[in-house]
């Protein structure tokens, strides 16, 4: 192994570890320190460390209405954005194959199969 793939190998290790750590921290806020809150009728639900009161009441609320609305909209918005960017990658991703398929269609063998060897096919001298 050359020194550069070492320290290459041990980025990439290091990036996955902080990456599993990020992700495990993030899974446990989300768990753990979930709670909701009622604005207007509609009820916001996020999660962040918080104190509760001696009774374990966590209807007092450290957010003001607006910073609970602008909570609701930016979690509307990523959820949005993550749904339009996953339904464009499948119908590009179905695309790019209806496409292949259709260009391909026409240069079947005889056989009834299609043969995408990148080399030459073998032949005799005599």
């Amino acid at each position: 192994m050359h020194r550069g793939s070492k320290i290459r190998y041990w980025i990439d290790q290091s990036f996955g570890i902080l990456l599993l750590i990020l992700f495990l921290g993030y899974y446990g806020s989300i768990t753990l320190f979930s709670h909701s809150h009622i604005v207007n009728g509609v009820t916001i639900v996020h999660s962040h460390p918080f104190k509760t009161n001696k009774g374990g009441d966590t209807s007092s609320s450290p957010h003001t209405e607006k910073e609970l609305l602008l909570i609701q909209l930016l979690s509307e918005l990523i959820t949005t954005a993550f749904t339009i960017s996953f339904v464009t990658l499948i119908f590009r991703s179905l695309w790019h194959e209806i496409s292949v398929i259709s260009i391909t269609s026409g240069y079947t063998e005889s056989g009834g199969y299609c043969n995408y060897s990148l080399r030459a096919p073998p032949c005799e001298i005599s």
